[in-house]
């Protein structure tokens, strides 16, 4: 096996995936596996961004956090959501039923 590009493009994958001979719908599924969509979230409670880290890696996603509210900060802060569209789909649809709202702003 070897690799020859590294993909930066969105739509020079979808040109790839075309000539490779991927079909539409299979195109569409890898498409929103392909890139990362970093989402920042604002004025997020504490426990609220925890709860919010801990779904997304379960997800095979990461929230990046300010430190002080891992050790067990206060109040609110702002967050960076990293996922894949796949990804953030399977955030929202875990996240009915968690407590602080993290479903409202997910969805």
């Amino acid at each position: 096996m070897r690799f020859k590009f590294f993909v930066k493009d969105r739509g020079y994958l979808a040109s790839i995936l075309d000539s490779i001979g991927v079909d539409e719908g299979g195109r569409d599924i890898l498409m929103r596996k392909a890139g990362i969509v970093p989402v920042v979230v604002e004025r997020v409670k504490v426990p609220c961004a925890i709860i919010l880290k801990q779904l997304a890696v379960s997800c095979g996603a990461d929230v990046a956090i300010p430190a002080d509210a891992l050790r067990g900060g206060e109040g609110e802060v702002s967050v960076v959501i990293l996922a894949t569209e796949r990804e953030l789909y399977w955030m929202e649809w875990r996240a009915k039923g968690q407590p602080f709202g993290i479903a409202d702003f997910i969805g």
